[in-house]
């Protein structure tokens, strides 16, 4: 009988301690995505998706987070898992849970991608700049495949979530008037490509902000220089190659802005992105 083990990869951990994810095949793998809103935000909906290499009869999922910034009032299934039913609990307390279990005859296809989201509202009283992780709970986090086996390793992947700031009277704002003020890539952790996208002023022209990709090392990989222009988005996207093309494995890697119109803080901030390959 196969044994589940469980990994949890927290992005702050894993950059203060040096721990680079490129030593380990990510295979079968749950992640939290990455999001942001601001105080008094309501109906925000944070990915939970799943990388699995076989068919899926169910899922079930603990999670904790920071009842200072966050609030989750619900969860919704995706459409990757329309035909499972869920159940869970959703209070007022640090951690909800919640169970898929696929209808009869029906499971979830190898793939990649959302199976539910959690709506989150945030708190008025959360501080513009404060970053909070959402964390699976690892010991209560299993999947099982069509034949009631449970996955392994299932590597499990947290999200950041981050207050932003609104309103034309904040000084928050005004500090960043006129300037590049938010990164976020989509979807993250990525197999094959990920489109990434820089919150620019209307008056930036996309030719001056590109990005640059660091590896978990600290090297320069790769410069993106050509983005689709959308309104105050700037649109790139990434297909995990450094300069030559050559594919690169997996691990976090590091998105800074860069251009007259970026705000110094995303210079050195920017966006952590998980690059998943599969194995051969």
């Amino acid at each position: 009988m196969r044994e589940s083990i469980l990994y949890s990869v927290v992005f702050l951990l894993s950059l203060c301690c040096g721990f680079s994810a490129q030593s380990y095949w990510l295979s079968n793998s749950a992640a939290i995505a990455n999001d942001s809103g601001a105080p008094g935000d309501t109906g925000i909906y944070v990915a939970v998706s799943l990388d699995n290499d076989e068919p899926v009869s169910r899922f079930r999922f603990e999670i904790s987070f920071d009842t200072d910034i966050l609030l989750a009032t619900r969860v919704e299934l995706a459409t990757r898992t329309e035909d499972f039913g869920l159940s869970g609990a959703v209070g007022t307390e640090n951690y909800l849970w919640f169970e898929g279990v696929a209808q009869s005859g029906e499971h979830l296809e190898v793939g990649v991608g959302p199976i539910a989201y959690i709506v989150f509202s945030v708190d008025d009283s959360a501080a513009p700049g404060t970053q909070s992780l959402i964390n699976f709970i690892g010991d209560s986090c299993t999947v099982w495949d069509t034949l009631g086996v449970a996955l392994c390793p299932l590597v499990l992947v947290n999200g950041i979530f981050t207050v932003i700031s609104v309103g034309i009277e904040d000084e928050w704002v005004l500090k960043t008037e006129g300037v590049c003020t938010g990164v976020r890539s989509y979807p993250n952790p990525f197999v094959e490509r990920t489109t990434i996208e820089l919150i620019v002023p209307t008056s930036t022209g996309k030719e001056d902000v590109a990005l640059e990709i660091f590896d978990g090392a600290g090297r320069s990989v790769t410069t993106l220089t050509h983005s689709v222009r959308k309104g105050n988005r700037c649109l790139f996207h990434w297909s995990g190659t450094d300069r030559k093309g050559t594919k690169l494995p997996s691990g976090i890697y590091l998105l800074l802005p860069r251009g007259e119109g970026v705000a110094e803080e995303l210079r050195t901030k920017g966006e952590r992105l998980i690059l998943l390959r599969q194995k051969g």
